[in-house]
């Protein structure tokens, strides 16, 4: 009883432990699909950059459309977004 009982328990400690690391390991929140003008992006921790096609975005990017301009983003758990001129949205969890 007593080794089920450790058993059941060291399972529960390491499938935490992976979930954490999961976690840790994230992948994009976003990917950029479309792209049509000037379109800037602000990630936590990074200057501010011009957008391309193919970007991978974080969690807390800020993304600013500039006039005349579309983007198009995919989320991790597929929606899309299109966005217009002079949007301004923070990609979050």
């Amino acid at each position: 009883m007593k080794c089920r009982l450790f058993i059941g328990l060291a399972f529960c400690v390491v499938l935490a432990q992976c979930v954490a690391l999961a976690r840790d390991e994230s992948g994009p929140a976003a990917i950029v699909s479309e792209l049509q003008g000037s379109t800037t992006v602000k990630e936590p921790g990074k200057a501010q950059r011009t957008l391309e096609i193919y970007d991978r975005l974080s969690e807390g990017a800020t993304i600013t459309v500039g006039k005349g301009s579309r983007v198009v983003l995919v989320l991790v758990n597929g929606a899309r977004f299109a966005l217009k001129e002079h949007a301004r949205v923070a990609v979050l969890p």
